[in-house]
């Protein structure tokens, strides 16, 4: 069983490298090994609660190799196959779900095609 302090530490999955404070040459070798092995992924900050829907079993156990040294994988191997599938299902559903939302909201207000496009660009941009 991981303790308190491990499950704190695999919550943030990754965190981009900062070129600034890990010295150029470092950060870029760990930045390329993590698009290697994350693809788009690797470019963002990763939280176990948000992100593991979009994870495949791979990518999860190397963050989790990368996060963690020594503790059981296996067992934490078997939760995220038990759970993943669930996970990755619920993540489509909200997706869907915020989408439709989304359509309602713009036909409440009556909406224009080019004011959508203009809330949708701000929302793709991290700003809610």
């Amino acid at each position: 069983m991981l303790s308190h302090t491990e499950l704190q530490k695999i919550s943030r999955l990754w965190t981009p490298p900062n070129i600034a404070q890990t010295g150029e040459r470092d950060a870029d070798k760990k930045l390329a090994e993590a698009q290697e092995m994350l693809g788009d992924l690797a470019i963002r900050v990763l939280e176990l609660r948000d992100d593991i829907g979009a994870l495949n079993e791979e990518q999860w156990k190397w963050l989790l190799k990368q996060r963690l040294r020594g503790p059981d994988l296996v067992g934490l191997v078997k939760v995220y196959r038990n759970f993943q599938p669930q996970v990755a299902a619920l993540d489509s559903e909200i997706a869907a779900t915020d989408r439709l939302i989304d359509q309602v909201v713009y036909r409440l207000y009556g909406l224009t095609s080019k004011e959508i496009a203009i809330v949708e660009g701000i929302h793709r941009q991290g700003t809610p």
